[in-house]
């Protein structure tokens, strides 16, 4: 699945009733820069994870297939909590102007830091991220352009990634296109 995709279906996974029915104005989608992306829909589709009720424009309604995410375990209330985080995941929260690789790059990190610095196995980060190694190294590196990491190393021997997070308040916007370049 595209990074835009993986992000869609987070989205969706979260904010889902316990029917599994979802959803989304155009509003909250425009917010995310994925207003008018039919083709996101058409790959959670063919991927078997959503169908949607109709192809309307306003709002965008869908029933969830994937019978993991229709028995989570956390109430509504916690997963409305946790989607709202992922849009602005602290402490990496990423421009929503940025490219979805890397707000999902972000969002992968963000996930897996703490007081400061994070870190995580090779492996798991790609399949989370859905890029081969190398991009996901390219990623890093646009993240730490964009001032969202400070720094990174992949320790070979051990197949971890560690990051350290700026001190400081998030990027500018300058630093956010910066990144995107």
């Amino acid at each position: 699945m595209t990074p835009a995709a993986r992000l869609l279906a987070l989205q969706c996974a979260l904010r889902a009733d316990h029917h599994g029915q979802i959803r989304l104005p155009h509003g909250f989608l425009r917010g995310m820069r994925l207003h008018g992306r039919a083709e996101l829909w058409l790959e959670l589709e063919h991927a078997g994870w959503l169908h949607r009720l109709s192809r309307r424009c306003s709002p965008v309604q869908a029933q969830l297939l994937d019978a993991a995410v229709l028995h989570q375990a956390p109430g509504r209330t916690a997963r409305i909590r946790a989607a709202q985080w992922s849009l602005r995941p602290a402490p990496l929260a990423a421009s929503p102007g940025l490219p979805c690789a890397l707000r999902l790059t972000a969002l992968a990190l963000a996930a897996h830091s703490t007081a400061g610095a994070g870190g995580g196995e090779l492996d798991a980060l790609t399949r989370q991220c859905g890029q081969p190694p190398q991009q996901l190294e390219d990623l890093l590196d646009q993240l730490v352009r964009a001032r969202l990491v400070t720094a990174w190393r992949h320790h070979h021997d051990s197949g971890e990634v560690r990051w350290e997070l700026p001190a400081h308040s998030p990027p500018s916007e300058d630093a956010a296109r910066e990144a995107g370049a």
